[in-house]
């Protein structure tokens, strides 16, 4: 099997469930090299830390084997472990229903949870994920894809498979002009200049390409990728956000490839964006219109007063006492703690208000909770 992409369906699923024995476990992963042996070792061992807490919790070993069945089945599937990203995030309910998700953007694991909730900070990321459409454009080819993280999917559009794919109707022949010699008594033959022809040839395959593109109506920057020359000219005539690294060269398509050149394109846009988020956020809080006192942010999201949270993918872990709807700050974790930071985002998201996750330290705050005004 290959590892779950987060979906709504599934997120809503997560949310949703609650139980006795909820297992969440989150991983670093690796998609080559002698690391992929190592990440099933840690998901081994995890494994292992989680039959500990079930018994711990007085679970028998027949119902502990039952419910982690199809978890452990994870270790021994070859296929699985070729198709891992930066992080894997995999969720037992207390019928052993496992589905094992892959996450494109690592962010700090905490040690394996069993509680009545899911710990759902390990695939907040992907929930709403950036995306950016990329196009490849060389003469023999055109495609089009969309790239969120490592992930790379193809997009239907109703472009032209190439330059010739445009351009088959033109008959250089039929646009020969004869004249006399000089002599008046020979037809000569001559046409424009191949440069000429060439040139309009390339601005009506550009011009499909883009008007295609423009049909989409993609409100998000475009990636472009291809040949050098042929790129540059594209963006003279396309009149959207356009994007492209000072080297697209790629000849063929092959979507490692692409990735490889999209990649470090959709990480300068998207730490651009997080920046003006962060602004926003810290702005915010200092005109006294978001909080982040976990506490306060809580009580606010519980209400419905949270219009977005901002959260550092690598905000450590606020352990609490959880009873009902409360919760007690602990100063270290205990048996059945759960994050509040956690909590917070469930909340948020549960009553209307957006959660982004950003790699940008947010002015030495954990988190940022902006309110509803």
């Amino acid at each position: 099997m290959k590892p779950k992409v987060m979906d709504s369906e599934l997120f809503e699923w997560l949310v949703s469930n609650g139980g006795r024995h909820l297992i969440s476990i989150g991983i670093p992963t690796h998609s080559k090299g002698r690391e992929v042996s190592q990440d099933r070792i840690r998901l081994k061992n995890q494994l292992a830390e989680v039959d500990s807490a079930l018994d711990s919790r007085g679970v028998r070993r027949r119902d502990r084997d039952e419910l982690l069945s199809d978890a452990r089945d994870l270790l021994e599937d070859v296929e699985f472990w070729e198709h891992q990203s930066d992080m894997l995030a995999v969720y037992v309910d207390d019928d052993g229903e496992t589905h094992p998700v892959s996450v494109s953007e690592a962010t700090t694991t905490v040690p394996s949870l069993v509680s009545d909730h899911f710990y759902l900070r390990y695939v907040l990321s992907e929930i709403d994920p950036l995306r950016l459409p990329v196009l490849v454009l060389t003469r023999g080819a055109v495609q089009l894809y969309e790239l969120a993280g490592d992930r790379l999917a193809r997009i239907a559009a109703d472009l032209p498979e190439s330059f010739d794919d445009v351009n088959w109707f033109v008959d250089r022949e039929s646009q020969l002009q004869q004249h006399s010699d000089r002599a008046g008594s020979q037809g000569v033959h001559h046409g424009h200049e191949p440069s000429a022809d060439r040139a309009a040839d390339t601005n009506r395959f550009l011009r499909a390409v883009g008007d295609a593109i423009s049909a989409l109506h993609i409100d998000s920057p475009l990636v472009v990728l291809g040949d050098d020359p042929l790129v540059k000219r594209f963006g003279a005539i396309y009149s959207d956000d356009f994007l492209s690294p000072e080297n697209s060269g790629i000849s063929r398509l092959e979507e490692a490839r692409v990735v490889e050149l999209a990649r470090p394109v959709f990480d300068e846009h998207r730490a651009k964006l997080e920046e003006q988020v962060v602004r926003e956020a810290v702005d915010a809080l200092g005109r006294g219109m978001a909080t982040s006192e976990v506490e306060e942010a809580l009580a606010d999201a519980a209400a419905g007063r949270i219009e977005k949270v901002v959260l550092y993918r690598d905000a450590d872990p606020i352990w609490a006492a959880e009873s009902g709807n409360d919760l007690t700050p602990q100063d270290e974790r205990g048996h059945d703690s759960v994050d509040m930071i956690d909590r917070l985002a469930v909340r948020a998201l549960t009553t209307g208000a957006k959660v982004t996750v950003v790699s940008t330290p947010i002015a030495g705050q954990q988190f940022v909770a902006v309110r509803r005004f």
